[in-house]
């Protein structure tokens, strides 16, 4: 398995995926099987990467409160945003058994949508 992914099982289909927080925007990418090079990258426009959005920090009874200006939507990338995602891409017509073709979504606003071509 490549460095840095995780498995996840959708379906029949058993997939790898990261995800890279950024500064003003950040990506998802899911990838297929071995022997497949198809890719799905999903581009969460507005998610920034909270250590990156710090505005402040308070000590508190020895208890350290970092403060951030990122408002994420989700809040946390996890599984169940990585299968939406996959599930909304399946739909959309992605095949993750294919070769050499990369699936782009956006996430903008809480839906996912085609990404301009």
């Amino acid at each position: 398995m490549p460095r840095g992914y995780r498995p996840i099982v959708v379906g029949p289909h058993l997939l790898r995926w990261r995800f890279e927080p950024g500064v003003d925007d950040s990506v998802l990418t899911v990838i297929g099987p071995p022997g497949a090079d198809s890719r799905l990258v999903v581009t969460l426009h507005g998610w920034r990467d909270p250590w990156h959005a710090i505005t402040g920090f308070t000590v508190t009874d020895d208890q350290l409160q970092v403060h951030h200006d990122a408002t994420n939507d989700p809040a946390v990338v996890a599984s169940g945003f990585v299968r939406a995602a996959i599930d909304h891409a399946l739909a959309l017509g992605w095949d993750p058994q294919g070769r050499g073709v990369t699936f782009p979504l956006d996430h903008v606003a809480g839906a996912f949508q085609p990404a301009p071509a």
